[in-house]
């Protein structure tokens, strides 16, 4: 384990701290936003690949909407004009999605706050973060760990721990955006994916649930058996083209069961193939559509369209509006645990 100032931002110090395990393989994560910020894996050669988007400064986390790396919270996803109701009494969150609907937590979300570091060893950082009652308008003060884990078997684990003094609602995840060519290595539309994934929920034109739950039998969304992600982008399915390309809940199961193996993506130009295992109950599919070079990456090239793709783990989008969707509602007092998984290895 090393730590170096990374910048500054805010008046405070933004520290990166890198996760060595016995391979050699690495992952930097910042105590801004608890962005995952370097994450070097082998390839088929042995030669060592940072697999993750990101950028050089704090300032271009905090204003790029994109959320590279970065923690989210207190909701990720989208909530239908941004309203949620709780024992009878209804909240009115940010309309930061387009000024319709809320969207990853509001204007301030976990992605921009500074996290305290715990606890730290040679492969295992702490984080922690007291997002208080009214902030962002939610209810309830929630105090909240999340662990990244850099195993002895290449797998980069994130434990997320909470508890809350008031009933809320609550779906945490992790932003990053992976290529498994490295975050030099072009787009990711070759990049093969297989997901365990029976059904995913269609949205609306902004983006928000329908609030069915649809079969991939016969759609674009059906990587049962594996497929080039490129294979359906140019499909005339409605949903595809609302989401310019995939950008898409994707249900796994029961929420707190967990799903091992459950997303496998394969690059067969590195050869690296990055294993996903979770015990959330759906996971979001979200392509880079909307990356348009505004800012720039590690290389100071402008980060564009598909040139990462992220796999969120989570509830379903605007649970809060939907019964028939599991529910993320976390009950005052109740300890809430989630755990997932980012495995790699080698064709």
């Amino acid at each position: 384990m090393s730590q170096r100032k990374f910048d500054e931002f805010q008046g405070k110090e933004v520290v990166a701290t890198t996760l060595t395990n016995k391979n050699g393989c690495t992952a930097e994560i910042l105590n801004f936003g608890g962005i995952l910020h370097s994450l070097k894996v082998p390839d088929k050669n042995g030669k060592f690949l940072d697999i993750v988007i990101g950028h050089n400064d704090a300032q271009t986390y905090f204003i790029d909407g994109a959320y590279h790396g970065a923690l989210i919270g207190r909701y990720g996803n989208r909530i239908a004009e941004g309203k949620i109701t709780i024992n009878q009494k209804t909240y009115q969150l940010a309309l930061n999605n387009d000024g319709i609907n809320h969207l990853h937590g509001g204007n301030i979300g976990y992605n921009r706050r500074f996290w305290n570091i715990d606890a730290v060893s040679e492969n295992s950082i702490t984080l922690s973060l007291l997002d208080k009652d009214g902030e962002e308008e939610y209810p309830g003060t929630i105090a909240l760990t999340v662990t990244y884990t850099l195993t002895d078997d290449n797998a980069l684990v994130l434990e997320y721990r909470a508890k809350s003094d008031a009933d809320t609602y609550f779906n945490p995840t992790n932003h990053s955006y992976f290529n498994l060519s490295g975050y030099q290595g072009g787009v990711i539309t070759d990049h093969i994916l297989q997901m365990n994934a029976d059904f995913y929920t269609p949205t609306d034109d902004d983006l928000i649930p329908t609030g069915e739950i649809k079969s991939v039998t016969g759609t674009p969304f059906d990587f049962r058996t594996g497929k080039a992600i490129a294979t359906d982008l140019a499909s005339d399915d409605a949903d595809m083209k609302r989401g310019n390309g995939y950008d898409h809940n994707m249900v796994l199961g029961e929420p707190n069961v967990y799903k091992e193996n459950c997303c496998t993506v394969t690059d067969e130009k590195s050869g690296i193939v990055m294993q996903l295992s979770t015990d959330m109950p759906a996971v979001q599919l979200y392509i880079g559509n909307f990356l348009d070079g505004t800012y720039t990456g590690k290389d100071d090239k402008p980060i564009v369209k598909r040139t990462g793709m992220c796999l969120e783990t989570q509830y379903y989008p605007d649970t809060p509006h939907h019964e028939n969707f599991p529910s993320c509602l976390l009950k005052a007092g109740e300890d809430f645990y989630s755990k997932t998984e980012y495995r790699f290895s080698i064709l």
